[in-house]
């Protein structure tokens, strides 16, 4: 008889078990506005903005440069963070994600510019030992708002990095598909997607981003501060909404 709240930025589509299970149970379902084809009538709740931006809000967030500093990280100086996940969630069924080549390609062309970390769900593969981010994971947003760049096949990591205001690419067949990432880049050009058999336009845009930044012509904050005008604090909101459907 408890009322409850089941949050989720992702369509329905793309995390089926999931509303399919939840969605009839709950007494709302809170949504970002950009989910415009789904409709659950009074039981849904809408705002403008991103589940990221409950946590990674200005209001909240103030990255600390010193951590990036702690392991040998200048700020002055680029630096890439990729980031690669393992897929074997129960919505992540015949998905695929950025290829082992590719990874490799990427890899390659970005040790030439800079330091390149990885993050990754499972064991990384040999030749990516020397990469593995050193750092505790509660660490990892105070190290990816400096970066120059990130890349990877995690949707959430790449809405981090967008609302941070870091250059995203992200890479997997999630592509197209998801509302809120759809809208951080034809938006707010605050990220860009490719399917995994793209990996040649993912390497090319990932080589003219390179140019830019060597040029100081690639800087995503002012898209960034467009965004958040349009965004709210999403912490803020949840607990204004909390205190009227529950009469707080």
């Amino acid at each position: 008889g408890c009322p409850s709240f089941v949050f989720n930025e992702d369509d329905a589509s793309a995390v089926p078990l999931f509303s399919k299970i939840a969605y009839p149970a709950c007494s709302y379902i809170v949504t970002p506005e950009c989910l415009k084809h789904e409709n659950y009538g009074k039981k849904q709740l809408t705002y403008p903005g991103y589940h990221e931006l409950a946590y990674l809000h200005p209001d909240h967030f103030t990255p600390d440069p010193d951590v990036p500093r702690s392991i040998g990280l200048e700020l002055d100086i680029p630096y890439f963070i990729l980031r690669f996940v393992a897929l074997k969630a129960h919505h992540d069924s015949d998905a695929g994600g950025l290829p082992l080549e590719g990874a490799k390609r990427l890899v390659n062309l970005l040790t030439s510019k800079g330091r390149v970390l990885i993050t990754a769900e499972e064991k990384l593969h040999a030749q990516f030992k020397e990469y593995n981010f050193p750092l505790p994971p509660d660490q990892l947003h105070d190290v990816l708002a400096f970066a120059s760049m990130y890349i990877g096949d995690s949707q959430t990591v790449t809405a981090e990095a967008a609302v941070l205001g870091v250059p995203s690419l992200r890479c997997n067949t999630f592509v197209g598909r998801i509302s809120y990432l759809d809208e951080l880049e034809k938006r707010y050009d605050l990220t860009k997607g490719f399917l995994p058999d793209e990996i040649d336009s993912l390497i090319d845009t990932v080589g003219k981003g390179l140019m830019d930044l060597e040029k100081g012509k690639w800087n995503t904050q002012h898209s960034r501060e467009r965004m958040l005008e349009k965004c709210v604090n999403l912490a803020d909101w949840q607990w204004q909404m909390l205190c009227d459907k529950l009469h707080l």
